[in-house]
């Protein structure tokens, strides 16, 4: 079975939908907001995680860290919403896929991106040049 979905939702993204209080809260709820009807991908582990460990971080949180079991429950809200693409795992040929896309190319910041593109790429059947 083949999932589809329109785009990648990355913690930057995730973690201010969920903190009212976020600089980027109105722009990343505008954006959530226009994706009704589209499958975005995000839910996955490495993205959770980044968020629950966002959530619950004092730094990022302004000084008033959530709970892990609230940081839990506002994951929750994201993924029971009709607009996410559950990955549930990373798929036995995720591996292969990260190597084909970082190899050869200058070592920058968005290498956990093509983490997270290749796992969607794989769960979704779509071949590395569509990523």
């Amino acid at each position: 079975m083949r999932n589809s979905m329109t785009c990648i939702a990355d913690a930057n993204v995730l973690f201010p939908l969920l903190v009212q209080g976020h600089a980027a809260h109105h722009i990343a709820r505008r954006w959530w907001g226009r994706a009704v009807g589209r499958k975005l991908s995000g839910p996955c582990l490495l993205t959770r995680l980044a968020v629950l460990r966002l959530l619950t971080n004092k730094i990022a949180m302004n000084g008033i860290p959530i709970t892990p079991d609230e940081a839990v429950r506002a994951w929750r809200q994201l993924q029971n919403d009709p607009r996410s693409l559950q990955i549930e795992a990373e798929p036995i040929d995720h591996e292969p896929r990260f190597v084909a896309l970082i190899s050869g190319r200058e070592p920058h910041a968005q290498s956990m991106d093509r983490r997270l593109a290749s796992c969607v790429s794989a769960v979704a059947g779509l071949r590395d040049d569509n990523v």
